[in-house]
């Protein structure tokens, strides 16, 4: 696979089509809330909290180790809408460093349920195999 560098689009639906407009700011309040996981005896991610925090998403993560909750930690992440025109928010991914670890979350909202994929990679050459997790929140 080969990198370019100059600006083509994508695809189609990368761009504009002709008489649209960009939407003017994203509507975050859809995701705002605490989510807890439908499984409660899940030994993935237990709760997920998100807040709009100056017109973009913070996410605090809490997983489980050990049967115990552990806070990963809110940071900001990247807001998806569903069109390049989009004013509501359709999901969004952020990624936690852990050092011999990362985490890249991501989530799709989809009628009231917010979808999340970990992709769980080890850099500590430990021989694990990279995983990715699917699991579902509620409000």
């Amino acid at each position: 696979m080969t990198a370019t560098k100059s600006h083509q689009p994508v695809n189609d639906e990368s761009e504009l089509a002709r008489g649209e407009r960009a939407a003017p700011k994203l509507d975050l309040s859809s995701l705002q809330g605490r989510w807890s996981n439908t499984n409660p005896s899940t030994a993935g991610i237990a709760e997920i909290a998100i807040e709009a925090k100056g017109g973009a998403l913070e996410v605090r993560v809490v997983g489980v180790r050990g049967g115990k909750p552990r806070d990963w930690g809110a940071q900001p992440a990247t807001a998806y809408a569903y069109q390049v025109n989009g004013e509501i928010v359709a999901g969004f991914e952020l990624t936690y460093d852990f050092g011999p670890q990362e985490t890249l979350v991501t989530a799709i909202h989809n009628r009231g349920v917010l979808v999340i994929h970990a992709y769980h990679r080890f850099k500590d050459g430990s021989g694990r195999a990279n995983f990715i997790s699917k699991e579902f929140f509620h409000l």
